[in-house]
């Protein structure tokens, strides 16, 4: 007689399909995160030319004022690395979105430099869970042959976030004041916090909702240092802090100032802005797939450093006008040459224990986001000293952007040279 199953029962197959479905779910979550921060994060280059006359700020004030969500966004990326990898990130994700908000929200009132730059680095600094938590969510609840693209998928949130912030934003402050808009998105917090809590604490398996073995008995300070002795993970960090300074520094703040140097209009460079977002969205992903089938994570690396130089010099240097399409064509390709970027996280991640993956990543992306930071600032400093806005001081002041990109190609070439090396000499790739 055949025997009843009991009504709980399922197919292995079946369970390892829901297991794969509720880790996308969680990760979906953590994701949306990585979006509404970055949202936050570029709206304020499109309201910058509001809160510049609302406030009374000039230039330097501006790049203070964008640089310190950067600063504090970096300043805090280790510790909540270290937390994330201790403690519950169904706890502390939604608290860190719920943070978010209510930061931003001080820039909101705001009646001068002072609170507003207060607001900035509050808003950075809780912000700094949302990109460790997802990579962290990637890590223990995804498929390691999909680790790659699920970092790119990470990344690519970046873009989608960054494109809401610039075009969204700048289509609806023709509706309302630039502080309504932020009032809005402090809104957006709750039902995040919601989905992120319901996410990771219902669908999340015991190994994420509760101290991992390895980190409970581990202290941050020895945490910390396995990690940072690690030289391929100073090596991404690296590359990852020029090309961000590159990508950040323009989509950030500075592309507006350029392009309405060459003649086009606000709305133009926010439109420019977001086709290099679009281009990176696009490329994370893709960059992640083909590093994960192929095992080419370094050559693609390089690949990308060095479409980042030859597409970032016409960009900044070239005065003569171009037909629009081709001015579109370009930030598209360097939003995806930049996005080549994602891929120093799963480098970092490949030669260290799954139990310092959030402290890994939150390495690599503080050093990111500090330079995002001085590339912000840069500038603007430079731009003081000279005295002068027009379109030959600008392109002297971001001149370093080009050579940041010249210098990540630098060291992806040694990384990609030394990887060769030692897999010739039978030794381990790191």
């Amino acid at each position: 007689m055949k025997q009843k199953l009991p009504l709980d029962s399922h197919p292995v197959g079946s369970r390892r399909f829901d297991a794969a479905a509720m880790g996308w779910l969680a990760w979906i979550a953590a994701a949306c995160f990585v979006i509404y921060q970055m949202a936050f994060q570029t709206s304020f280059a499109s309201i910058q030319v509001r809160l510049e006359a609302d406030l009374d700020l000039d230039s330097n004030d501006l790049g203070l004022i964008s640089a310190a969500f950067f600063l504090s966004y970096a300043v805090v990326q280790i510790p909540a690395g270290l937390l994330l990898d201790r403690f519950r990130p169904a706890s502390l994700l939604p608290a860190a979105a719920i943070a978010t908000g209510l930061c931003g929200l001080i820039l909101a009132f705001a009646e001068g430099s002072t609170l507003a730059l207060i607001s900035r680095l509050l808003m950075g600094a809780a912000a700094a869970f949302a990109f460790p938590g997802a990579a962290i969510v990637a890590r223990a609840r995804i498929s390691p042959a999909y680790l790659a693209l699920a970092l790119g998928l990470t990344e690519g949130a970046i873009g989608s976030g960054a494109i809401i912030g610039q075009t969204g934003v700048t289509a609806v402050l023709s509706y309302m004041s630039w502080r309504w808009v932020i009032v809005v998105a402090t809104l957006f917090s709750i039902p995040l916090a919601a989905f992120l809590w319901l996410a990771l604490s219902r669908n999340c398996p015991t190994e994420l909702n509760s101290p991992t073995h390895h980190s409970k008995k581990i202290p941050f300070s020895k945490a910390l240092k396995v990690v940072l002795r690690r030289g391929h993970v100073w090596r991404m960090g690296l590359i990852y802090a020029l090309l961000a300074g590159v990508v950040f520094g323009l989509g950030g703040l500075w592309n507006l100032p350029l392009q309405e140097a060459f003649g086009r209009s606000e709305a133009q460079a926010a439109e420019l802005t977001s086709w290099m977002f679009l281009g990176l969205a696009i490329g994370c992903p893709l960059f992640g797939y083909v590093a994960d089938r192929t095992g080419w994570g370094r050559g693609l690396l390089l690949a990308g450093c060095i479409g980042t130089s030859l597409i970032l010099w016409p960009i900044i240097f070239v005065s003569t006008p171009w037909p629009w399409l081709l001015v579109v064509t370009c930030f598209l390709l360097l939003g995806f040459a930049v996005s080549s970027s994602a891929l120093t996280f799963p480098l970092a991640c490949s030669g260290v224990s799954p139990e310092f993956a959030g402290t890994t990543v939150a390495v690599v992306n503080c050093l990111g986001l500090l330079g995002a930071a001085v590339f912000l600032y840069l500038p603007g400093s430079i731009l003081a000293i000279a005295g002068s806005q027009e379109l030959n001081a600008l392109q002297h002041s971001l001149s370093g952007y080009f050579i940041a990109a010249v210098l990540a190609s630098c060291i992806a070439l040694v990384v990609l040279v030394r990887a060769i090396r030692r897999t010739s000499k039978g030794l381990r790739v790191t």
